[in-house]
């Protein structure tokens, strides 16, 4: 089981997700974290197929350019290769990739797209923007973030004015919240790329007093950010399911190895796809927007 890393809420939700479905099946799951450096993982993959250890390799993408040779040589040598959260082989938008078991996630361009469509209705169509983002070496951050821009420019009175890297930490989304309002101070909305980093910004923005004119929107819609949407706080969170993406990712793994049809919530046999933004358990009123 290969995870970005283990710094941040999602990728441990993920990963405690995808241990209790290995346990359900008596099924040994090995973890490995690349802590967020794609030559790491790359030599993750490379040693995990050359020590003959495993039958399945289960992996969410750091870079899925990079890691797109070794995981289709290791599906060709008859592994069983499962993918979620981050497409590889450069299918960002069809999202699975033949020789795989299927791909188990949300839509990242999607996602950046419905993000960008929130925003626009925030500010009815006009005002300033900024995006700060996870690390912008990433291929679900870069995914994303052309999704946002391409929906933001269909608002021509939306100007997107600033981009930053805040890491997917609270930290350091903090820091560059602070720094964006200082540089841009009559800004109108700022879009998150988590609600770890949304979170304590906010907090930051309402202490500071200029929350009541700043339309924020994230993504994750964690119990937190459902809290400030309902006060009024943030405007939009969309959903995540680390928890499902990972564990489904496992199971499909685990049912390809014991060579019976994948059987998920949520399956698309045709399309080999487990798609978060279409979980057959979402409500959308409860989940994306909570002021319409």
């Amino acid at each position: 089981y290969f995870t970005d890393a283990l710094d941040n809420v999602y990728l441990t939700t993920a990963t405690k997700a995808a241990k209790r479905m290995a346990k359900k099946y008596r099924a040994h799951l090995s973890v490995f974290s690349a802590n967020w450096n794609s030559n790491t993982q790359v030599t993750q993959i490379q040693d995990a197929v050359s020590s003959g250890k495993y039958q399945a390799l289960v992996v969410e993408a750091d870079d899925g350019q990079a890691v797109c040779t070794p995981l289709t040589d290791a599906a060709q040598k008859g592994l069983i290769v499962s993918i979620y959260n981050a497409p590889i082989c450069g299918h960002g938008r069809t999202l699975y990739t033949p020789g795989t078991v299927g791909y188990f996630g949300g839509n990242d361009y999607q996602y950046g797209k419905l993000m960008g469509q929130e925003m626009i209705k925030a500010l009815k169509g006009k005002g300033t923007v900024a995006y700060v983002s996870g690390p912008t070496t990433n291929s679900i951050v870069q995914t994303t973030t052309q999704g946002l821009v391409d929906e933001l420019k269909t608002a021509p009175g939306i100007h997107l004015v600033a981009q930053l890297n805040g890491e997917w930490t609270a930290a350091k989304g903090l820091t560059e919240t602070q720094d964006l309002v200082q540089a841009h101070p009559t800004i109108d909305g700022i879009v998150y790329g988590v609600d770890q980093m949304a979170i304590p910004s906010v907090t930051y923005l309402k202490q500071d007093g200029k929350i009541h004119h700043i339309k924020v929107v994230s993504e994750g819609a964690t119990t937190n950010a459902a809290t400030d949407i309902e006060k009024g706080d943030m405007y939009a969170s969309i959903v995540q399911l680390p928890a499902q993406e990972a564990a489904y990712a496992v199971e499909a793994a685990i049912q390809t190895y014991e060579k019976k049809p994948v059987a998920v919530p949520g399956w698309n046999k045709s399309t080999h796809i487990y798609n978060v933004l279409v979980d057959p358990s979402l409500h959308w009123s409860d989940v994306l927007d909570r002021q319409d």
